[in-house]
């Protein structure tokens, strides 16, 4: 787990808009939270699947245009 999440910064440290990225996610977290608060396991699930999902397709669209130069890693601080 650990190696997932330093990965997971690693990745986000890369983001060309890090803002525009999260922005949604904090929405999302949100619908999951209630869900879970609800006691609606079944829900809060099946948004987190789609969450996760999208997140991935995401990060794999980011990655892929960095590789092949579309798109530009953040310029570090």
């Amino acid at each position: 787990m650990r190696q997932v999440l330093a990965e997971t910064r690693l990745v986000f440290h890369v983001m060309a808009a890090p803002r525009e990225f999260h922005d949604p996610y904090l929405k999302w977290n949100r619908r999951i939270h209630r869900e879970l608060a609800r006691g609606d396991v079944g829900a809060a699930a099946a948004e987190l699947s789609t969450y996760l999902d999208t997140s991935e397709q995401q990060l794999v669209t980011a990655f892929t245009e960095m590789e092949t130069g579309s798109r530009t890693p953040n310029p570090p601080a």
